[in-house]
């Protein structure tokens, strides 16, 4: 994008100073709107990478989870889930159906869904074993919640507009260094080589055009003196 180079001007570095200072601050909108949005999730987890685990069960829907690269059936095929009371066994409902990606990021470890559990019908306690690692995470969130996650998200986005913004000011300041860098470039162009020129006052170079010849009688009052025509060789004034 710079052909002739780029040299730095007070434009540049204002506009560098100013891109630094709005994408700092938007990097710091970002991280606080994702930490909070994070939280709310941290908060709906009930089980937390256990195998044997006792879950009570008060919501109309929770979301069994595992550890991304697990093979999902296998993790449900191994899972017992028992009503304490009434002993009876339960399975999980849309197994496997959303397993492909990872779906959240939990203390650094990337989950994936495994399936859901429905507990409306006989809320209380429930026993549960597995051969895998199992986060649940409840799916019923209060208007507190859902009002916290929204902002923390509509922060993560205006944190990344600032960022962008402050991006902007960078790439002017990249053009007013280009164009700082064509302009002495261009003034470089421009300059004589080995001094300035000879100015000739209505006058050619010698060798442009010929000689005056003298063209008239013999004078007795004095030689006839061109003034004004130098010699290229010599640089002088010739009689």
């Amino acid at each position: 994008m710079c052909e002739q180079g780029c040299a730095c001007n007070l434009a540049a570095k204002v506009n560098t100073g100013i891109g630094c200072v709005v994408v700092a601050i938007g990097l710091i909108i970002y991280i606080i709107g994702l930490v909070t949005a994070q939280s709310i999730v941290d908060d709906r987890i009930l089980v937390d990478g256990q195998r044997n685990f006792q879950l009570s069960a008060d919501s109309w829907s929770l979301t069994f989870m595992t550890q991304t690269g697990t093979n999902c059936q296998d993790h449900v095929d191994s899972l017992d889930i028992v009503h304490s009371d009434t002993n009876e066994v339960e399975t999980l409902s849309f197994t496997c159906w959303m397993s492909s990606g990872t779906a959240m990021v939990h203390g650094g470890v990337n989950l994936k869904t495994i399936g859901e559990f429905y507990p409306e019908k006989e809320y209380g306690t429930y026993q549960v074993s597995s051969g895998y690692n199992t986060w649940v995470l409840d799916n019923m969130v209060t208007s507190d919640q859902f009002g916290a996650f929204m902002g923390g998200a509509l922060m993560g986005m205006i944190g990344f507009v600032t960022m962008l913004v402050g991006s902007i000011f960078w790439c002017v300041a990249c053009c007013c260094c280009c164009q700082a860098g064509q302009q002495a470039a261009a003034a470089a162009a421009t300059a004589p080589v080995g001094g300035p020129s000879p100015t000739y006052y209505g006058q050619q170079p010698y060798g442009q055009q010929p000689p005056p010849t003298y063209q008239g009688g013999v004078s007795n009052q004095g030689q006839v003196v061109v003034v004004g025509q130098p010699l290229q060789a010599q640089g002088q004034c010739v009689a």
